[in-house]
């Protein structure tokens, strides 16, 4: 699961900050 979580912020880490935004602000 550690595993998959790293990945996934990793990839995530760039899209979380712009798709992050878009989900905040709504």
């Amino acid at each position: 699961m550690n595993e998959l979580f790293t990945q996934f912020l990793k990839l995530d880490l760039n899209s979380l900050q712009s798709l992050g935004a878009k989900w905040l602000c709504l």
